[in-house]
């Protein structure tokens, strides 16, 4: 089951962890390339910032945001 509300699409029953980078669309971008599974963005959120979420090739959720 995913989470529509706030345009997420992460299941409901699982946590994620926020990594901090420079570059969020470089890095969004070098993680699909990489083999990691996009979930959302990179997108615009409130007060400017941009993230990304991501699951892992071991199934783990990430976020990225400056």
């Amino acid at each position: 089951m995913t989470d529509k509300t706030n345009n997420h699409a992460w299941p409901r029953d699982v946590s994620a962890i926020t990594l901090s980078v420079d570059h969020v669309d470089a890095m969004g971008t070098e993680s699909s390339a990489r083999g990691v599974t996009p979930l959302n963005g990179p997108m615009g959120q409130p007060r400017g910032l941009r993230t990304a979420g991501f699951r892992a090739p071991g199934g783990h959720i990430r976020e990225i945001a400056p």
